[in-house]
């Protein structure tokens, strides 16, 4: 009796949980390393600079790959410290796709003879003086000012003659002194402006 007046038991399905598929993250972006060694690497696999001619060939003063407009000055007085680094940074600016080097994470790197890319590093200068032998500059900045230097003389060679280097002695001195030579500079002085060109 008591079977047969049992309230039937209900059989509860539970339905299998909704199926879950994976949810396509996405890419996460290549984390970049400061180790300079990983960000030559790059450079060297980077196809854009296969164009980028090689550092020592690029400021050989043999050839004309370096240009500088000096059609805006015909006085030597008014030949300052300043217009130099001005000059520099406008030529890297007018130039930057091609430069034998470049500015990445705070280091300087230089293309070198085998085509390859490694990091600038001279030696700490901070408490040289740049006119001192034991001071290191960078081979950007000893190449930037040498080419400038040869490059200016140049053309006041062919816009004065070459006697304009005796007009009194002095003034050719004074240019060449505190201005084109590049044991006036420190690296920083030539190399800050520059990378604020590159960044």
């Amino acid at each position: 009796m008591m079977k047969n007046t049992a309230v039937p038991t209900q059989i509860i399905q539970v339905s299998p949980p909704p199926s879950t598929l994976p949810i396509p993250k996405e890419e996460q972006p290549k984390k970049e390393t400061c180790n300079p060694v990983y960000i030559a690497k790059q450079m060297d696999e980077d196809p854009s600079n296969n164009e980028i001619p090689v550092f020592t060939k690029y400021f050989s003063i043999k050839t004309d790959n370096v240009m500088f407009d000096f059609s805006d000055i015909d006085e030597l007085k008014d030949v300052e410290k300043g217009y130099v680094v001005d000059k520099l940074v406008a030529y890297v600016k007018e130039n930057k796709a091609t430069l034998p080097f470049k500015y990445h994470k705070s280091s300087w790197y230089i293309k070198r003879d085998d085509g390859l890319w490694e990091r600038d590093e001279p030696d700490n200068n901070k408490s040289c003086n740049p006119t001192s032998d034991t001071y290191k500059h960078s081979p950007i900045v000893k190449s930037l000012l040498f080419i400038f230097q040869n490059r200016f003389i140049k053309y006041f060679d062919e816009l004065k003659g070459v006697e304009w280097r005796n007009y009194g002695e002095t003034e050719f001195t004074r240019i060449v002194s505190e201005c084109l030579s590049r044991e006036v500079y420190r690296n920083s002085e030539l190399l800050r402006p520059i990378a604020m060109c590159l960044d």
